[in-house]
């Protein structure tokens, strides 16, 4: 019984390991996948019947006609507004108000003019000759002038926009 099981044993694992044993096979499957790389397909086209002709050039119509339709037919160019931003008038002066900052606990705003760069002003600053930026807070800024006191308040809603 020992001699029956070690022979079967032996046979088991001839036929397990005969194909890492033998280079031939090996060979083989890589000849039969160069074979399978190197096909390309005929180079001659085959001559489309007159009813498919007919059918493509239809297909082709509906195509065009259906992309035509999509685009928009546009005679007039549409105008495009400008963001403006809020101006100040102050002494004749057009300022524009990019922003309102805190540095070290010091508040100040940017503004800047048509003719001019960026201009930083802090509190108790003077804008232009005779204007001084008074306070400063996060929804109007107070300006003092030699005659009066004017509030530029912020966040105020505009119905003409």
């Amino acid at each position: 019984m020992k001699w029956l099981s070690l022979i079967l044993s032996i046979l088991t694992f001839y036929l397990f390991c005969s194909d890492f044993l033998i280079k031939d096979s090996q060979l083989k499957q890589n000849k039969n996948l160069t074979k399978l790389s190197k096909f390309t397909p005929p180079e001659t086209a085959v001559d489309k019947l007159e009813i498919e002709k007919k059918w493509h050039g239809l297909k082709e119509q509906r195509v065009a006609a259906a992309n035509a339709s999509l685009q928009p037919k546009l005679k007039v160019k549409p105008t495009v507004k400008a963001k403006v931003l809020p101006t100040l008038t102050i002494a004749g002066i057009k300022y524009q108000l990019l922003g309102i900052f805190k540095k070290n606990n010091k508040p100040f705003i940017l503004l800047k003019t048509k003719n001019e760069k960026l201009k930083q002003v802090s509190q108790g600053t003077e804008i232009s000759p005779g204007v001084i930026l008074t306070s400063v807070s996060s929804d109007k800024i107070t300006l003092t002038t030699t005659e009066k006191t004017i509030e530029f308040k912020l966040f105020e809603r505009d119905n003409n926009v």
